[in-house]
């Protein structure tokens, strides 16, 4: 027997750049609390326009459900070498990340490497972009799907003002370390606001420089 239910939420991500190389943010569900995270990254090289030398950066996170009382005590870090390329006057951007997760849950310890690549590629209009990400043991969930995908569009309405509209698929875990699965859908709408950082010296849409400079 299946039983279907779908799940309405809020997530807020609320990130700032203190140097021109460190970024720190904040994330949480507005609704049910379920898991926050805290992710510091560190911009090495900043990506430029039709290099094959990618823009990399480190991507560090802890998750834990702080709030909570309806869920077991668990948490999780993980960290993430994230690579760039931007090619064809920006107008085709792949993003790969590479790196490893650890979970502690009810007394045990998970181990595992996550994979993601990513395209954002323009359309008939360069504000207008379609994107697609495949990933596997997503950082961000403390019981990640083996395999995961979505895709969808991106509206880059000004410098300071992007949408998303996404849809995707995963088959998740019902718990850690139990066979049992299910198939979970979900169609996602972003709004990401951007502000120039009172600490960077030269904010612009393309993100800080770097620690090295290109």
């Amino acid at each position: 027997m299946t039983a279907t239910q779908s799940e309405f939420d809020w997530q807020f991500m609320l990130g700032y750049s203190l140097t021109e190389w460190f970024e720190l943010s904040l994330v949480t569900s507005l609704i049910d609390s379920e898991n926050q995270i805290i992710m510091p990254k560190f911009l090495f090289y900043r990506s430029v326009v039709n290099s094959w030398l990618p823009g990399f950066a480190i991507g560090m996170g802890y998750i834990r459900n702080w709030f909570s009382r309806n869920q077991p005590e668990q948490s999780g870090t993980y960290a993430l070498g994230i690579f760039t390329w931007r090619f064809y006057e920006d107008r085709l951007n792949i993003h790969v990340n590479l790196g490893q997760r650890t979970i502690w849950a009810q007394g045990l310890i998970f181990r595992g490497n996550y994979g993601g690549l990513g395209f954002e590629i323009s359309t008939f209009s360069d504000n207008l972009r379609f994107i697609t990400e495949l990933y596997t043991g997503d950082p961000f969930d403390l019981a990640p799907a083996p395999v995961a995908y979505q895709y969808g569009l991106r509206w880059l309405k000004s410098d300071y003002v992007n949408f998303d509209l996404t849809l995707g698929q995963q088959r998740h875990m019902i718990e850690l370390n139990t066979p049992g699965s299910l198939y979970e859908h979900w169609i996602q709408i972003g709004i990401r606001l951007l502000i120039d950082s009172a600490l960077v010296e030269n904010p612009s849409f393309d993100g800080a420089s770097g620690l090295f400079i290109r």
